[in-house]
């Protein structure tokens, strides 16, 4: 079997990555080198708002240097992501496009969301983790960083919920650092904050549900935890960690920077970890915490080696997007019964179409989304609710979702009921894909009109020649209803498609 040389680049807040991997072959995935340089970004960006012109001259030379090894492994592709400092900074498009142009690296800068759903294909692509196997179990990943903490939550192989808190430790040692106060006020004072987030927490998603396993992901944890004597995955005990983060809040910022090799930003920033991860570890509870020996760079070589099915997952990362969507309705009190049938019948609709309708296999995935979030802006005001459930969509990270594919799901839940603005792409929105779904949408909604679950069979048929959309459906009470509002729905559909819609309707005793 043939393997490729496949290089990941992490720009991150502090830390620029390069890590190098054979994929495919006899030896599947392996890691064959890895350089690490550290120009904090992310100091800047959240004092500033922006990265300065010296920052950037840093960056084009550490990012030379990665360009010039990738020569060296003759690699055969390669993938650059910027995190968290280039999503906060205003001339972030400025920066990568001169980076493009100094270096010829492309730089993408992912969304949070997407950034954490790299994370957990890195875990999943580490064998000596068993992730399949501990998330049967009631599992919370605590992904710290410089710029943020997301902590998600699985159980039964599911991803129950996923949420960003307001925990950056750089901002937080900023804001701390400030204060005119002894260093015993200053750990109340992170506690007193951590506290509040983690309260808010509790009572949204986490309730009285007992947590068995802990990943800690990041570097601000790993910088805490790891020692020469555990080098890749890593188990601790709650004492064990506590004991670690104790000792960090003990010694003063200088001593930090000798004991762990690191400049004054970061000991700064670890200090504030070791308060904030101590307080998390009290607060869930888990007996068990697991450090995978995985970052952001595994997870990226693990994307690339499913896209080119050099590798094979066992767990299925769509269904994780799928699952928190649906714990998304729930919480906006959706009608569970009537979504999973407009679900239905949009798939249904799409699948029968998939040949003359030009979608991609990640428009299946988008549809699915927007069916099951399509009436929670009802949880705002029934009257708007469209609008309501764009601004929801907007405002809430969906796991696994960029910032684009998340304003396309908006705008189809939005259209589904308002009138469609061909205007679209003045905001930055794909007005294709939108208008595309959107038909399907409101074909779908059209069909359980009086959320009866009325159709008990369906089969569409696409009929190119006679511009025809035949849905069949049987159903032993009439669909009166539903046919009207299908041919409400049907002129917009054959605008988009250039098929009529027609509603075959057998009655069955």
């Amino acid at each position: 079997m043939a393997y490729h040389i496949f290089a990941a680049i992490r720009v991150g807040s502090l830390e620029q990555e390069l890590s190098i991997y054979e994929i495919g072959g006899k030896r599947q995935f392996k890691r064959i080198d890895r350089i690490i340089n550290r120009i904090p970004v992310g100091r800047e960006t959240f004092e500033l708002g922006r990265i300065s012109y010296d920052a950037m001259e840093r960056l084009f030379e550490v990012l030379n240097g990665f360009a010039e090894i990738m020569k060296t492994y003759k690699v055969n592709a390669y993938k650059a992501y910027a995190t968290s400092a280039f999503r906060e900074a205003e001339n972030s498009k400025i920066v990568t496009d001169r980076i493009k142009v100094r270096t010829g690296i492309n730089i993408d800068v992912v969304s949070n969301s997407e950034q954490r759903f790299i994370n957990y294909k890195a875990l999943a692509v580490n064998p000596d983790i068993g992730f399949d196997e501990i998330i049967r179990e009631s599992t919370a990943i605590i992904d710290s960083g410089y710029g943020g903490m997301q902590i998600s939550l699985f159980d039964k192989d599911k991803l129950v919920s996923t949420e960003n808190l307001p925990l950056a430790s750089s901002k937080i040692a900023e804001m701390v650092g400030e204060l005119p106060v002894s260093r015993d006020i200053i750990i109340k004072d992170i506690r007193e904050i951590t506290d509040a987030e983690l309260e808010s927490y509790r009572r949204l998603y986490l309730k009285n549900n007992v947590i068995t396993n802990l990943i800690g992901m990041g570097e601000s944890i790993s910088y805490i935890l790891r020692s020469e004597d555990r080098p890749g995955m890593a188990v601790f005990t709650s004492e064990e960690v506590m004991e670690r983060c104790d000792e960090v809040i003990s010694m003063r910022v200088e001593r930090l920077e000798e004991r762990l090799y690191v400049n004054r930003s970061l000991a700064e920033a670890l200090f504030v970890t070791a308060v904030i991860y101590r307080r998390l570890i009290e607060f869930f509870g888990a007996k068990k915490i697991i450090l995978p020996g995985t970052g952001f760079c595994d997870g990226v070589a693990a994307q690339y080696g499913e896209k080119t099915k050099l590798l094979k997952f066992s767990h299925d990362f769509e269904e994780d997007i799928v699952a928190a969507s649906r714990n998304m309705a729930k919480r906006y009190k959706c009608d569970t019964a009537h979504s999973k049938l407009v679900e239905a019948y949009a798939l249904a609709i799409f699948d029968g179409m998939k040949k003359i309708g030009g979608f991609s296999k990640r428009d299946r995935l988008i549809l699915r989304i927007a069916a099951i979030l399509h009436s929670c802006g009802k949880f705002i005001n029934i009257k708007n609710s469209a609008g309501c459930g764009y601004n929801i969509i907007l405002s809430t990270e969906i796991i696994g979702l960029s910032h684009e594919e998340r304003l396309l799901t908006a705008n189809v839940v939005k259209y589904n009921t308002a009138e469609f603005d061909y205007g679209l792409t003045e905001s930055g929105a794909d007005l294709i894909r939108a208008a595309k779904l959107t038909a399907v949408l409101r074909l779908a909604n059209a069909l359980d009109r009086g959320h009866k679950s009325k159709p008990e069979s369906m089969k569409i048929t696409a009929n190119d020649k006679e511009r025809k959309l035949l849905i069949s459906v049987s159903s032993k009470e009439d669909m009166v209803l539903e046919r009207t509002e299908l041919e409400k729905k049907a002129v917009f559909f054959e605008e988009i498609f250039g098929l009529r819609p027609v509603l075959k309707h057998k009655k069955v005793l």
